[in-house]
Parts: C-alpha cells; sequence; structure tokens
C-alpha cells in the first residue's frame, strides 16, 4: 500500500489488515506507529519525513524486512533489537545518536545512519553480513570496528571525521567507496582492494594517486577538489570508466591517451591545456573542461562517440565565444561546434560585428551618444530609455566594422537586466556626467529614480564583463574643456585593472566635440578585442553571415513601413528553415539560432513563442518594459499587488494595442528572461488564470513578517552557506526566486530579495536572502539556510541553483563559507514544495464592535467559542487576541482568508461591514472560488433572527454592494484620483462584494448548520483541518 505525499494523518483504519506486507506512509502527517503493531505479516515499512518519533509499536513485527524512519524524530533504536529478520534500515538525518541495538541483527544487509549524532560504529562489528553501510554526515572518526566485515561492498564514509582508512585493507569484497570531504590524505591501505570499482576521494587531502596503479578493476575516479597533480598511476588502468580531477593542480592528460575504455572525463578548473592526449579514446562520450586553457579543439573533432562537451568560461581563438561554447557550466555545447565546423567547411567568414553595450544612469546621455555615432541629430528633450534599445552603426575605417548598439535603461529596475547581456565579449562604455553624479536622484515623468555612483557602474563592467570586454569610461556634456574633469571620480583599482582594458574620454553629444577620438578609441579598443592572444578574429561559416544579412534587411525594410503595416517583427521556424535552405551553407539551422541570439541579431528560446523567431526585438523589448513604464499604471497596481498581476492586468493597462498573440509572446519572454514566474492558477469563470510574480516589484520583508513563522524558526539549528560578493544586485537573487518560485508556486513566501518555504523530499525548510554588507551599497551576501530534516542535502541541492544563477548572470562570488558539496556528479533531484507540517490554524470571522444587547450576546458567543475550543486543545485566533498597536489590520485579515478553519459568525452586521466582507471574499477566493473547497474550511454559524434561506434574502446582499460601489465610484467620473490608491482598491474589491456574494451564501446555505455552541463546536472539531 502507498499512501506517501498525502494528506493522511491516522493508520488506525490499518489495524485488521493482517495480510498487509507492504506501507509507505512517507511525507504524510502521521505520528503514531501504534495501528501496526499486529500486522504480523507487514515486511517492508517506509515512515519517513513523517512526525513518527516512537518505533516501539514495531518491536514484535518479526518478519520485518525493510524499514526506513528517515528524516523522523526517532532517537531509538532499542525496539528493532529483536527484529532478527530485518535486512535493510534507513534512520538517516534522525536524532539516533547510538546503534547498539543492531548490535544482534545478524541479517542485516544495508545500513544508512548518515546525517545522524551517531560517533560509534563498534556495535557494527559483528554484523558479517553487512554489506552496505553509509554513515556520511555523522561523527565518525574510527573504522576499526568494520576490519572483519568481509562481506561489505559499499561504504559511504563522506563528511566525516575519519582521517585513516587503514581497517579497510582486508575488506577483498569492497567494490565502492566514498570517503569525500573527510581528512583521508593516504590511500595506501586501498592498494591491495582487487575489487574495488568505485571510489571517490573528492574534497580530501590526497595528492597521491600512486596506490590506486594496481587496482585494475577500478571503473569511476572522483578526485576533484584535492592536491592531485599527477595522473600517471592512472595510466595502466584499462578498465577506467569516470575520471573527475576538476579542481586540482593536473596540467597534464598524457597518462589517460592509453585508456581506450574511458567514457566521461571532468577536468574543469585545472592548469590543462592540451587535449591532444584524448584524441585516441574512441570511447570518450562526455568531456568537460570548462575554465581551463584549453585553446585548441581540434584533438576532438575525430571522437565520433562524444555526445556531451562543455567549454564554459574558455576562449578558443577564432571561434565566437557566444553562440559556439558553453553559455553556463552545464550547457553541453558539442552540436553547436560540430554545426559550427560544418558550415566552416562550406565556406568561411569573419565576423564583422562586435557588441556596444552603453551603461549608466537614465538621463546621463547614452542615448545621444549611440545617436550621434550613427549620424543622427542630437535631442535636447528625448525620453528616457526604459528598457534597452538595440541599433547598428558602421565604423568606418580599413577593416569594416558594425558595432550593435545595447542602450540600457539606467534607472535601478534595469540593472539586473543588464546581466543577460554582459557576459559575452563586448565594447562596454560606461557613460556619466558630472551634474547627475553630484545627484543621489533625479527625476522623471513626476517619478523619483536612484542614481548609482560611477564606482557602481565600473563594478558591472569589471565583475559582470567578459574578461576581454573593453571599457570606455565616457564623461558627457563636455561642450568646453572647464567641463571636463581630470580624473573620473572612481578608485584606481577599478580604472586601471590588471589585464582589463580602459581607456578614459570626454565627450560632448550635442556639439560633436571629441567624436572623432571616440570612433578611434572604438576601432583601437576592437582591435586589442580582436587580437591573436586574447579572442582573435572569429570565423564563422559564410552561410552564417549570409542568413544574418538577409534577416538585418527584412528588419531594416519592416521598420521603414508604419506600425501597422510591419510583416517581419516574428519568424516563424518553417520561414527561417527557408532562409537557411535557399543555399547548401547552413548544416543547422538550430545550432544558428544559438549564435544570431547571442549576437543580438534576434531572440528565440527552444519552445517558446510557438517557436518563432523574435526578429524586431526593439518592438518585443519595449512592450515589455512599459510595464516599468510609471506612466502606464501597471506598475503601481503591481507593487499594491504585493508584486503580482495577471496577463489580464498588462492587457488592458499596458498592451491593449497588441494582438493576443503577441501578448502571449511578452509573457514568455519576461518568463525565459527571469523577469517573472509562474506563482499558481486562480479561477475566473470556466478559466484558470495564471497569475506571475515580479521578483523585483515585491514587498519589503516587513511585511511578510507575520507569515514567516510556520516557516522559519530562527531559534533552530541550521545548516548554512554564504556567498559574498564585491557586486550584487537584485539580478541574481531575481534569477535564484524565478527558479525556485517556478517550482514552489504559493507553495513559498516570497519578498523583496527573499524567499522561504518547506520542502517535501528532506522535509526541510529553507530561507534564501540578499543581505548588503557594504561598505559600498553593491556589496553584498547571498545567504542560504535550511533546518530540520535532511537540512544538509536540501543545503546541497539549493547550493547548486545559486552556483547556476550566477553563472546565469555571470557574477562569482569572491568568497564563499558553505560545506563541501557531497557528490561530485551533476545529477540533480527535483524539488517538492508544500506546506509544512504544523498544526492547522483556527481563526474566527465575526463583526465586533456593536454595543447592542444582541451585539453582546454575539461577543459571548465568540468569547465561549474560543475558551471552549481551548479545553479541547485548539487556539482560535481573533483579532482582538492578535493584533498590537501599528499591526497591519489587512494582513491579518489576509491571515484569515488563508486559514485552515475559520468560524463564520454571520449577521446583518457582518454582511454590512467591509472588513467582514473583505475577510469572506478573501476566503472564497484561496478557496479558488470552489464550493467543495470552502465548506472544508469553513464552520458557519447564523445567529437567530438572521436568515439567508430563501434567495431573495441572498441576492439582496448583491444588490447592497453593488449600490455602495456605485456611490464611490461617482467620485472618479473626472478621473481616479480624487479616491486616491486605497479607494480605487476599495472599490475594486466593492465589485468583488457584489459579484460573488450571492454564490457564497448560496454555498452557506446548502449544508445543515450547527444551532447552538456545543453544536458549533462539535461541528468545528470533530473532524478537524487538515
Amino acid at each position: 500500500m502507498d499512501c506517501s505525499l498525502t494528506s493522511v494523518s491516522d493508520l488506525s483504519p490499518l489495524n485488521g489488515l493482517n495480510s498487509l506486507q507492504q506501507l509507505n506512509c512517507s511525507g504524510t502527517s502521521v505520528s503514531d506507529l501504534s495501528p501496526l503493531n499486529g500486522l504480523r505479516g507487514l515486511q517492508q515499512l517506509d515512515c519517513s519525513l513523517t512526525s513518527v518519533s516512537d518505533l516501539s509499536p514495531l518491536s514484535g513485527l518479526s518478519d520485518l524486512q525493510q524499514l526506513s524512519c528517515s528524516s523522523t524524530s526517532v532517537s531509538d533504536l532499542s525496539p528493532l533489537s529483536g527484529l532478527s529478520g530485518l535486512q535493510q534500515l534507513d534512520c538517516s538525518s534522525t536524532s539516533v545518536s547510538d546503534l547498539f541495538p543492531l548490535s544482534g541483527l545478524s541479517g542485516l544487509q544495508q545500513l544508512s545512519c548518515s546525517s545522524t549524532s551517531v560517533s560509534d560504529l563498534f556495535p557494527l562489528s559483528g554484523l558479517s553480513g553487512l554489506q552496505e553501510l553509509s554513515c556520511s554526515g555523522t561523527s565518525v572518526s574510527d573504522l576499526s570496528p568494520l576490519s572483519g566485515l568481509n562481506g561489505l561492498q559499499q561504504l559511504d564514509c563522506s563528511l566525516t571525521s575519519v582521517s585513516d582508512l587503514s581497517p579497510l585493507s582486508g575488506l577483498s569484497g569492497l567494490q565502492e567507496l566514498s570517503c569525500s570531504g573527510t581528512s583521508v590524505s593516504d590511500l595506501s591501505p586501498l592498494s591491495g582492494l582487487s575489487g574495488l570499482q568505485e571510489l571517490s576521494c573528492s574534497g580530501t587531502s590526497v595528492s597521491d594517486l600512486s596506490p590506486l596503479s594496481g587496482l585494475s578493476g577500478l571503473q569511476q575516479l572522483y578526485c576533484s577538489g584535492t592536491s592531485v597533480s599527477d595522473l600517471s598511476p592512472l595510466s595502466g588502468l584499462s578498465g577506467l570508466q569516470q575520471l573527475s580531477c576538476s579542481g586540482t593542480s593536473v596540467n597534464d592528460l598524457s597518462p589517460l591517451s592509453g585508456l581506450s575504455g574511458l567514457q566521461q572525463l571532468y577536468c574543469s578548473v585545472t592548469s590543462v591545456s592540451d587535449l591532444s592526449p584524448l584524441s585516441g579514446l574512441s570511447g570518450l562520450q562526455e568531456l568537460s573542461c570548462s575554465d581551463t586553457s584549453v585553446s585548441d579543439l581540434f584533438p576532438l573533432s575525430g571522437l565520433s562517440s562524444l555526445q556531451e562537451l562543455y567549454l564554459y568560461n574558455v576562449e578558443i581563438p577564432g571561434i565566437p565565444t557566444a553562440g559556439v561554447l558553453s553559455q553556463e557550466p552545464d550547457d553541453n555545447c558539442l552540436d553547436r561546434l560540430r554545426a559550427h565546423w560544418a558550415d566552416l567547411a562550406a565556406g568561411e567568414e569573419a565576423v564583422p560585428t562586435v557588441k556596444l553595450l552603453l551603461l549608466g544612469n537614465g538621463r546621463v546621455g547614452k542615448t545621444q551618444i549611440a545617436r550621434k555615432l550613427a549620424g543622427l541629430p542630437f535631442e535636447s528633450e528625448s525620453v528616457s530609455t526604459h528598457g534597452i534599445r538595440i541599433g547598428r552603426i558602421d565604423l568606418d575605417g580599413e577593416s569594416q566594422i558594425r558595432l550593435h548598439v545595447w542602450d540600457f535603461g539606467g534607472q535601478d529596475i534595469y540593472h539586473g537586466a543588464h546581466a543577460l547581456f554582459l557576459s559575452s565579449p563586448a565594447l562596454l562604455a560606461v557613460v556619466w556626467a558630472r551634474k547627475v553624479e553630484n545627484e543621489p536622484t533625479h527625476t522623471y515623468g513626476g517619478l523619483e529614480f536612484r542614481n548609482q555612483p560611477l564606482p557602481y557602474w565600473l563594478a558591472v563592467a569589471h565583475h559582470q564583463g567578459h574578461r576581454y570586454s573593453p571599457r570606455l569610461v565616457i564623461q558627457t556634456r563636455c561642450e568646453r574643456k572647464d567641463q571636463e574633469e581630470a580624473r573620473p571620480p572612481a578608485p584606481d583599482g577599478l580604472l586601471n585593472a590588471p589585464d582589463r582594458y580602459c581607456d578614459i574620454l570626454r565627450v560632448s553629444a550635442e556639439t560633436g566635440r571629441r567624436f572623432d577620438a571616440l570612433r578611434d578609441c572604438l576601432r583601437d579598443a576592437v582591435e586589442w578585442m580582436r587580437d591573436s592572444e586574447r579572442l582573435g578574429v572569429a570565423k564563422v561559416g559564410a552561410g552564417r553571415l549570409r542568413v544574418q544579412r538577409r534577416l538585418e534587411q527584412m528588419r531594416d525594410e519592416d521598420e521603414a513601413r508604419p506600425p501597422a503595416e510591419r510583416r517581419h517583427r516574428l519568424l516563424t521556424m518553417e520561414a527561417f528553415t527557408a532562409i537557411c535552405a535557399e543555399k547548401d551553407d547552413v548544416s543547422s539551422p538550430e545550432a544558428l539560432l544559438v549564435w544570431l541570439d547571442a549576437e543580438g541579431t534576434v531572440f528565440h528560446r527552444p519552445g517558446l513563442f510557438h517557436n518563432h523567431v523574435v526578429l524586431d526585438q526593439n518592438w518585443a523589448l519595449e512592450a515589455i518594459y512599459a510595464v516599468f513604464d510609471r506612466d502606464r499604471g501597471a506598475l503601481q497596481q503591481i507593487r499594491h499587488n504585493n508584486g503580482r498581476f495577471t496577463r489580464d492586468l498588462l492587457d488592458r493597462l499596458v498592451w491593449a494595442d497588441h494582438l493576443p498573440a503577441d501578448r502571449a509572446l511578452f509573457v514568455s519572454m519576461m518568463l525565459s528572461c527571469g523577469i517573472c514566474f509562474k506563482h499558481r492558477e486562480i479561477p475566473d469563470g470556466r478559466e484558470r488564470v495564471v497569475e506571475y510574480i515580479a521578483p523585483d516589484l515585491l514587498p519589503a520583508e516587513d511585511s511578510v513578517r507575520d507569515d514567516l513563522g510556520g516557516l522559519w524558526d530562527e531559534e533552530l539549528p541550521t545548516e548554512q552557506a554564504v556567498f559574498r560578493y564585491p557586486l550584487l544586485h537584485d539580478g541574481l537573487i531575481r534569477t535564484i526566486m524565478a527558479e525556485i518560485g517556478e517550482k514552489a508556486g504559493d507553495r513559498a513566501l516570497y519578498w523583496k530579495g527573499g524567499l522561504c518555504g518547506y520542502e517535501k523530499t528532506c522535509g526541510s525548510r529553507l530561507r534564501i536572502e540578499q543581505v548588503p554588507t557594504g561598505p559600498e551599497s553593491w556589496q553584498g551576501e547571498i545567504r542560504v539556510r535550511t533546518q530540520k530534516g535532511q537540512a544538509a542535502l536540501l543545503l546541497d541541492r539549493l547550493i547548486g541553483i545559486v552556483e547556476r544563477a550566477q553563472s546565469r548572470i555571470g557574477l562569482r562570488a569572491e568568497n564563499v563559507d558553505h560545506p563541501k558539496r557531497s557528490k561530485p556528479e551533476r545529477e540533480e533531484t527535483p524539488l517538492v514544495f508544500d506546506k509544512p507540517p504544523q498544526g492547522p490554524e483556527c481563526f474566527v470571522s465575526y463583526s465586533w464592535g456593536d454595543d447592542s444587547p444582541e451585539g453582546r450576546e454575539h461577543t459571548k458567543l465568540i468569547d465561549d467559542l474560543c475558551a471552549k475550543a481551548k479545553e479541547r486543545g485548539h487556539i482560535i485566533r481573533r483579532d482582538k487576541n492578535e493584533l498590537k498597536i501599528g499591526d497591519s489590520i489587512t494582513d491579518f485579515m489576509r491571515r484569515i482568508g488563508a486559514g485552515d478553519r475559520i468560524f463564520v459568525i454571520l449577521s446583518k452586521g457582518y454582511l454590512e461591514s467591509p472588513n467582514c466582507m473583505f475577510e469572506l471574499s478573501e476566503i472564497w477566493r484561496t478557496s479558488c472560488q470552489d464550493s467543495g473547497d470552502f465548506l472544508k474550511r469553513v464552520r458557519v454559524y447564523i445567529v437567530p433572527g438572521f436568515s439567508i434561506r430563501k434567495a431573495v434574502d441572498r441576492v439582496k446582499w448583491g444588490a447592497y454592494w453593488q449600490a455602495e460601489f456605485k456611490e464611490l465610484n461617482s467620485f472618479t467620473q473626472d478621473g481616479a484620483t480624487k479616491l486616491g490608491q486605497d479607494g480605487m482598491n476599495e472599490l475594486r474589491r466593492m465589485q468583488a462584494y457584489y459579484l460573488y456574494v450571492a454564490d457564497i451564501l448560496a454555498t452557506m446555505n446548502s449544508i445543515l448548520r450547527p444551532g447552538n455552541l456545543e453544536e458549533l463546536l462539535a461541528y468545528g472539531f470533530d473532524d478537524p483541518p487538515a
């Protein structure tokens, strides 16, 4: 029987099932195993990730063979001491500290006590049948008790205090050993273990692999993060199939040249520069050499069996870094590289285009520099850039150079978006002006925006830009010599960083002063970047440039047409493929699209936008960033909705002039760039509408602090990882939140700069947040914390998410403080989010403040209800006990709306109260307007003398609130500003009241309701909320 990951909390119904052999109740609310004590035939039980703490009911189950109680509150294994048939036990991530009760279980074959308080393995010394043991993440330091376990085949003692492997020297049957993350430095005791097939010693002090030279059966070796520098001892291991030496001092792969069986090799973050020794490894299937000095890929060209190749942060002269090689650590670039080689074979050309990225504060003059370079007139009253604008400029000279200009909006809300474009090589022009530098803010459209100092923008270019991206520091508005600053106001470390190109200029876009010098500097910067010792002149297949020019021509012709007549904003995949096929010079349209996307010619994400190619990116980007335009009204509304929005909101306020298909494309682009993520689906009539969250527009942590209680406890012990950055902007936490938010949806809590939630498979809570640390405002940390359950395992998975996110946006932590990662493989276990297992919250929703005799009677009823409930062990939360001076009434009403059990005391005063109606509408909303779900959560008591029995009794309340709506709405006839934002919100709520109140009351009327206090108590708690 499998009832895992369900709402089951009571196993009593299983009491008489004597023939039951297997039971899986993992991930449930079960806490008591007593109902199982008579099930003599039970052979397998999984109660992991539950609230079980006592195994006593199992003591008589003599047939029990397999038991998993991992991630529970179990601390005592004594009840298992008599289960002679027990073969497999998993008590990992529990409070177990003593294995003595297992000392007599001679049939035990598999034991996992990882992440427990176990420190002594002596009780296992007599278990001659033990085949598999995992004690990782414990305080074990001595393996001597295992010296006589000749049947032991697998041992995981990683992340322990073990330093000596000598006790294992006689275990001839040992096949798999992991001692990663320990103090082991000597592998000599393993030299005689001829049956050893898999060894992981990553993250240890091992430096010499010589003891392994005779282990002819070794198939997998992980020695990453060690002091190993010489692979010669492996040269005779003909059976070796997998090797990871990443993060070591290895620089020579020659010893591997004869290992014809090698299938997977990870040598990232090493000093390896020559791949020639691999040229004859015909069986090699996977190779990772990211972050190395490899400069020639020709040795790989003949490896037909190769399926995966990872070349992140590697520069190969002549090969475009962006669009061909790996863009992220886990980006397999092999197919793109092979397509690139195939296209070159059909004819090659030098790539004439170079990106020019204009960075700086809003209103500083970036757009006018781009216009002047393009030969366009100066605009004294130009519109401030919102988002990103893209253009093209041809530089004259002997070598044809075309600049693809990316003009970024400088307002702080766009800073995270810069990361999407900075990681590949480009010219980085940091634009500043004396006047703006001295102003902390600037005003545009009646709204105030923050300015960042020049050092911030230089830090963006330095830490996020490619190392071969030249930087031009340009002071604008220098119409005269006396307006020039002799030296930019920035530290030498940013202006004169070693091995980085930096030029300083002073120009005037208004008069054109020194623009000739700017053009010369741009040419010099391109020449420096294209030097053969750096990137060289990238070459691609002539067919690629043919297609690129054709697309640019189509876009240019389209832009010359009136907006309503443009035909090529989007391109179907079929149309794009047809252009590629006009000549036999493009081997893979899919690979070409990736390169064109990286070049900025198109925007494309496989599987999105119905697989259309976005040709007119200005059109799409302007539509997307119009969402953040204060004049459109959507920005304020999203902020008021705590960062939430639906597409309907954007359709009405921002995209009314766009076609429905275009609107869907814009949302897809926002999702793919991490600007927003899907939060949940909410019913809207017969349809379900997607609600999104924009991380940049979430409220501050203070506004959600009351909701943190069930998700995080500062008093509990935690596992922690801290990533420290010399440059940290909101783009990183936004990317992290988007990845986790897509999985967690409304089962996590989000605020500006952080989130927390409960992950079900590990039974652990998590909290990730961005914390400024100074001294500069742009320096900070990403803190990742976990608690309860398998907290260390969850932390390990979250570290992977942070590392992927920082790679994606081009940030790298300067200092990292976290436990050693437990596994070198890239395998990821999906995260599953849920509400944490805890007692349900009960509330009472009622009308108060009525001093009439009836009102006092209602208050006494509620007082008695709360008192009687407390006697039964239940707490009913009510406003007068929960709210303190200064607390938000609205936040508490939302908590009522999200409650597990809500007692609604219905009266005439209740339905006339805006606050009560807000609570009622929130309960209806969080029940997804589903009457069944609503009635599971709500317990209705109608006060004497009030009725909703007849339809007219219910409908009149819709009419009542419609009249209230019309009265308030009359103040908006000349503009909504008379009401203010709160008034507009109240107006929208009133509309919901009159639309739904009749349905809500009809749902309440559809059931038999209690008539007195005792019936109400029984109705409320005899069927306790889940």
